[in-house]
């Protein structure tokens, strides 16, 4: 899910840095120990992490275990 992140940031010419908030759905709410290590990596300053809900979702259709969404401003270039 974050190696996607990236791709879709760095795809609008921008970094994570310019991730504003980040919403991730999980089908099992004990998946969330694989999640934080990995929000980590990309977000390592604690003074500048984006807003972060996480929710307990079990009904994730089609097999799908974790899903988010982010909202993002990249200046223009």
């Amino acid at each position: 899910m974050f190696a996607n992140i990236a791709r879709v940031i760095q795809a609008a010419s921008g970094t994570p840095a310019d991730i504003l908030k980040l919403t991730v759905w999980l089908k099992n709410l004990g998946d969330r120990k694989h999640v934080n290590p990995e929000w980590l990596r990309m977000f390592p300053d604690a003074s500048s992490r984006p807003a972060r809900h996480t929710f307990h979702e079990p009904d994730l259709s089609g097999g799908i275990l974790v899903q988010c969404e982010f909202f993002a401003v990249v200046a223009e270039k």
